[in-house]
């Protein structure tokens, strides 16, 4: 896997990121309360809601972060490559 490998991995991750991020799962869960005023059932899907809410919005937070951990480590990989090439450059001496 090479730097330009892991670019594409962050792109997608961040663009994972963002689509999770848009999911509103509560409020068609709101719906059982409105249409079964009182019920158990319907208090219940409502706070199911906020928890899913809660761990769509986390699990976006870390694509996120993973995403700039891959960028992060596609830099020090061509960093690397650098030191390395210049390393040997040094070595071999002028030709």
């Amino acid at each position: 896997m090479g730097p330009q490998s892991l670019r594409d991995a962050a792109k997608a991750a961040a663009e994972a990121s963002k689509r999770v991020e848009r999911v509103e799962i509560r409020e068609p869960l709101t719906e059982f309360e409105s249409a079964m005023p009182g019920a158990q059932v319907g208090q219940e899907a409502s706070e199911l809601g906020w928890h899913f809410n809660g761990l769509a919005k986390g699990w976006a937070k870390g694509m996120e972060l993973y995403g700039e951990s891959l960028v992060a480590a596609a830099e020090r990989y061509e960093g690397d490559d650098e030191a390395i090439e210049d390393d040997f450059n040094r070595f071999r001496g002028p030709r």
